[in-house]
């Protein structure tokens, strides 16, 4: 009897755990394209309706040598475009409108990584730049993440449920 009941112990041990690491495992696609690795990751690939999404957006120089990847704006915010879609309908972006903050060469060492986070809190930013008429969403289902640097777009689906 003492086995039975240690037995399902660990099985519910086991079970809860692995329901537990389903949930919480981070999402991320990546692309290389010229020696350069694009990077997009979520924290989570499911998320509950008012959640926080942490994303991830990394560029690494795979290669031995300095790339130039190009010119870009000067504010950490606008470099690269981070997006979210809902059925091809726009639901945020991080920059709409880069502000006066000039521009720069993006370059990278051999085996440099640039990497940038940000927190979306399932906000539609009604496609303009003024919080005011910010609201909350609404729609549960699949939504598009997409980083998009110096014209390479990466994407993924999250699920809002």
């Amino acid at each position: 009897m003492k086995r039975v009941v240690f037995l399902l112990a660990v099985a519910g041990f086991v079970l809860g755990a692995w329901g537990c690491t389903k949930t919480s495992l981070p999402k991320s696609v990546s692309v290389e394209e010229n020696g350069i690795e694009y990077y997009l990751e979520t924290d989570r690939s499911s998320y509950r309706l008012g959640e926080s999404v942490t994303i991830l957006y990394r560029v690494t120089n795979k290669t031995d040598e300095v790339r130039d990847l190009g010119t870009v704006f000067n504010c950490e915010y606008c470099i690269r475009q981070l997006q979210i879609t809902l059925d091809g309908r726009e639901i945020w972006r991080t920059c709409r409108v880069p502000p006066p903050c000039g521009q720069k060469e993006l370059r990278l060492n051999p085996h440099e990584s640039w990497t940038y986070t940000e927190q979306w809190s399932m906000i539609n930013d009604n496609g303009t730049l003024e919080p005011e008429d910010d609201f909350p969403i609404e729609d549960k289902g699949k939504y598009n993440v997409t980083g998009d640097l110096l014209g390479v777009k990466i994407s993924l689906l999250i699920e809002i449920k």
